[in-house]
């Protein structure tokens, strides 16, 4: 019997040990902020622009959308007024984009106004708590609890030690980074195959989500809170999208703009122009405009912003 006893407190011992290295690695692992993905590439690089630039006073957030179809240097030819295009992903979530936005007030006092573009593929998608942990960095947390109902407030301590971690990092030393990582026209490069190549072809029978996600409607709610309360001159656009795609979508855009009409802050000015491209200007997805064709997509941005840019609204 005492054998017995001496193996099983061995066992739980060992056991203990293997679960403190383990929760021990994962926490050492998620501090270091390894890329895993590409998505973490892009993340890295957009945020360093906000540490890295100085005197922005335009600053362009967002998904993938807004990364392909910004030119932020072009657009600071155009509108005179520093600009640079911070845009993440669409899985990240607009609440990403809240962050970029806090960031950016921390190293950026000439910021008056903030741009936020997103497909309009994004309304049918949940909150993604990721990729507000990750966009998180040095800030504080923040009450989102009309986002998430789970939890009042997510701090990045509930994701500290996470074991996935250790598979993310074994996964990485034996693959390497997940996706591309090369950065091509001040975003992640865009897949070989395009519209504008051929190398895709649209599903003529596609059409956009009628599937409104409250909670991705209340993470606009939440950007519109950080715009009243900073005094931003905040803008909301839709993305770029394919001509068919659109086409197809008569209904869904009507509920979906019905949608924003209710719900959409007074703090943040909402140009309702959809900005659609035929498919041989479009590139790797139906939301994506293809490299060639990002300054004349950045032109019809700018003719939309024109006189926001230049109103009395304007972060004093």
């Amino acid at each position: 019997m005492e054998i017995e006893r001496k193996y099983v407190l061995i066992l739980i011992s060992l056991l203990a040990l293997i679960v403190f290295l383990v929760l021990g690695a994962s926490r050492y692992l998620f501090l270091q902020d390894i890329a895993y993905t590409s998505d973490d590439v892009l993340r890295k690089y957009q945020l360093a622009k906000l540490s890295s630039e100085q005197n922005i006073e335009v600053l362009i957030v967002g998904d993938s959308s807004a990364g392909n179809g910004i030119d932020a240097e072009f657009f600071s030819q155009l509108s005179s007024r520093k600009t640079i295009n911070v845009a993440l992903t669409g899985g990240a979530g607009i609440l990403s984009s809240y962050n970029m936005v806090r960031h950016a007030l921390k190293t950026q006092p000439k910021l008056k106004t903030v741009i936020l573009v997103t497909t309009l593929d994004i309304w049918r998608r949940p909150f993604s708590i990721n990729g507000y942990i990750e966009t998180l960095g040095d800030l504080s947390s923040a009450e989102i609890s009309g986002v998430s109902p789970s939890a009042r407030t997510i701090s990045k301590a509930q994701f500290t030690y996470n074991p996935k971690e250790v598979y993310w990092y074994l996964r990485y030393l034996y693959v390497g980074v997940i996706g591309p990582q090369e950065i091509v026209h001040d975003y992640m490069r865009q897949d070989t195959s395009t519209y504008a190549n051929r190398g895709r072809t649209f599903d003529r029978d596609v059409s956009l989500s009628s599937i409104v996600n409250p909670q991705k409607v209340a993470e606009l709610q939440k950007f519109g809170e950080l715009c009243e309360e900073t005094k931003l001159n905040c803008i909301f656009m839709h993305g770029p999208i394919h001509e068919a795609w659109f086409n197809n979508s008569s209904d869904e855009l009507a509920l979906i703009s019905a949608k924003l009409a209710e719900h959409i802050p007074a703090s943040i000015h909402f140009v309702p122009t959809y900005f659609v491209y035929p498919n041989e200007m479009m590139g790797d997805s139906k939301d994506h405009v293809d490299g060639a064709y990002k300054r004349e997509s950045t032109l019809k941005y700018y003719a939309e912003l024109v006189e926001l840019l230049a109103a009395n609204a304007l972060r004093k």
